[in-house]
This record gives C-alpha cells, structure tokens and sequence, in this order.
C-alpha cells in the first residue's frame, strides 16, 4: 500500500499545477479573445509547460525518495535545477521565453543529426533516407520561425544560469556537479555501491538531502510562476481589445 505521505504529498503537487493552470487558462482566454500577438501565446505556452513538467519530475522525485533510489533521486533534482534556472531566465522577460522555446526547433535539428549519423555509422540506408525526408522538412519550415536551418546555437542552462547572476550561476554549478556524478555509472557510483556502507550511510543520507534540494527548487519554481501568472491575467483579462 502507498505510503499515506507520498500520496498527500502527490496532492499536494497536483493542487498546485491545477491552481496555475487555472490561472493560465484565464490568461489564454482573454489573450485570444483580446486578439493578442503569437508571440504573447507562446510566451504562456513556454511558461506553462514549465510548470508541467515541474509537477512531473516533483512527483517522480517523491517516488524515488519513498524508494530510496539515489540515481533517480538524482536524477529529478537535476531536472528540476534546471528548471528552476529556466523558469527564472524565462520569468524576467519574453524575449528570454522566446528565446528557450525556439531551442525546442534546434534541438529537434540536433536530434535529427545526431540519428542521421548513427544511421551513417551503421549503415542503415533506410533510416538515412527517412532522416533525409526530415532534414528537408525541418530546413522548409524553419526560417519562417527566424531560424536558419542549420542553425544549432542553442542556449545552455549554464549560459542561462551565468546571465543571472554570479550567486545563481555558482549554486547551479556545485548542486549539477553533485547530482551529476550520482546520476551515471561514474567511477564514484561503480566503485562504491557494492559496499554495505554505500546503502547504510550514504545513500540514506544522500537521498534525504536531495530531496529538500528538490522539493525547496519545486517550490520556488510553482511560486514564481504563479506570481508570474496572476500578474499577467491581471494586465490581459483585464485590457481592452488589441
């Protein structure tokens, strides 16, 4: 039987998506009735989806922590570092939230690449045509999104982190390289996990510190967004029509 904990804690996270996604709802809602620009929908739809994957790793990280797994405990956390570092970068201004959702159109090109030189290095012809087939899709369609098709500069979270500040980028490098060497088979995992000690101390230890850093980031992140949120209704819901 789930523990009593866990599953108020799930509501708990679930209570919290729903009450912004309330509000972003109502944003939507007078946005698109108040013909407001593409740029302001994606803008929420960037912000939003966020929040949803925030309630995703926060939920799985209560899972792992109730079953004790280090790795995916880990794991969650780092998820949802990052997603603190973005849903502050994206919060500051719009053109940030562009800028993160038009990476969504780079980094489907770096997928596409990287399966395409696989494809290559197997040899695996038909896989290298149907790549093809979507390389040429993606090159057709992406300039009308401002965006050259070869185009594979996206930002990374630690370029983020650094544009806001020295205190924020410190914290996000030493919190990444912990998690980071506890999410993979490291040297440090392989040659440690074996021994008693490792699950006795260590990983007890570790999970529980992880996740108070995890549940403080989720936290901060669902009230930001929140903020966030109100705020913009407030200026949307409310404004005469464009």
């Amino acid at each position: 039987m789930e523990d009593p904990r866990l599953i108020k804690a799930k509501a708990r996270i679930e209570a919290a998506r729903t009450a912004i996604a309330d509000v972003f709802k109502e944003i939507l809602d007078g946005a698109e009735g108040n013909g407001c620009q593409p740029e302001l929908l994606k803008y929420i739809g960037t912000l939003y989806g966020i929040v949803h994957q925030t309630a995703t790793a926060y939920s799985q990280l209560w899972d792992a922590a109730a079953q004790a797994n280090l790795m995916y405990c880990a794991c969650n956390t780092r998820n949802l570092l990052e997603l603190g570092i973005w849903s502050e970068y994206c919060s500051i201004a719009q053109e940030n939230a562009l800028r993160f959702a038009d990476d969504a159109i780079r980094d489907y090109a770096g997928i596409l690449g990287a399966i395409s030189g696989l494809a290559s290095a197997w040899d695996d012809q038909r896989s290298l045509d149907d790549v093809s087939e979507l390389l040429k899709w993606h090159a057709a369609r992406s300039p009308s999104h401002g965006i050259a098709a070869d185009d594979r500069k996206y930002l990374r979270v630690s370029d983020a982190a650094r544009e806001l500040g020295p205190a924020v980028e410190e914290s996000f490098k030493a919190i990444n390289t912990v998690v980071s060497k506890l999410v993979h088979p490291t040297a440090f995992v392989v040659n440690n996990a074996a021994y008693p000690a490792w699950k006795q101390t260590f990983v007890d230890e570790t999970v529980k510190q992880l996740f108070s850093i995890g549940v403080s980031i989720a936290d901060a992140i669902f009230n930001r967004l929140l903020g966030k949120a109100t705020a913009m209704r407030s200026l949307v819901v409310n404004q005469a029509p464009l």
